[in-house]
């Protein structure tokens, strides 16, 4: 079963094929929500000198006009809302006035945070992988720059022990992970004095 929603606008009803011929079970399902109440507030009908009030995902319908609307016969309506009852998909309230049918769940399927929130878990998604991404080049960047740097300006210090507290400063620079990331990935060059340096400087952090 494939997850997500689709966007299905009322002016879909004014395609010519929308009503051409009697409606399957399944189209009669989503025209209920094509002709329910999808405003937060609620919409007040005058029905044969009775005010009545129709809801957020509530359809104030009679069986007689949906029957007309659906070119079924009114007992295939009345069988058909006992069905979707059974399976406690819409309640139905009846009076000798109208027929109120209050869709279960609505707001499941009809939620108007559902783009939004969707587009923005996509774009939380994609920004985070990008922000990865970006941060990854970034230490893979450092790293570089670390130890070409640094063994540029060990390759012209004869001792390295002599030079420690420079050596210090230098690398209180970067963090413990980047240090060691550049001890990893250092070349031949200057790699002696690199190694003895970081492991000096990354044994005193430790200590």
């Amino acid at each position: 079963m494939q997850k997500g929603w689709v966007r299905l606008y009322r002016s879909l009803e004014e395609w010519e094929f929308y009503f051409s011929e009697p409606f399957t079970k399944g189209q009669a399902w989503i025209d209920l929500f094509m002709i329910a109440n999808h405003s937060k507030i609620p919409k007040s009908l005058f029905v044969r000198g009775n005010l009545v009030e129709i809801k957020r995902g509530q359809v104030g319908w009679s069986e007689e006009a949906l029957s007309k609307r659906w070119k079924w016969s009114r007992n295939k309506v009345r069988r058909y809302l006992e069905i979707l009852k059974m399976k406690q998909q819409i309640e139905q309230q009846k009076n000798k006035v109208l027929s109120v049918i209050t869709i279960l769940n609505y707001e499941r399927y009809q939620s108007d945070e559902t783009t939004e929130s969707t587009t923005e878990r996509q774009q939380k998604v994609q920004q985070t992988d990008t922000n990865k991404n970006v941060k990854n080049g970034k230490n893979v960047r450092t790293t570089t720059g670390v130890v070409k740097k640094l063994e540029k300006w060990l390759s012209n210090m004869e001792d390295v022990s002599s030079s420690k507290g420079l050596a210090f400063t230098y690398l209180k620079k970067y963090p413990e992970r980047v240090i060691e990331r550049a001890l990893n990935n250092s070349s031949c060059v200057g790699r002696a004095k690199f190694i003895e340096l970081c492991e000096f400087y990354l044994g005193k952090q430790t200590s």
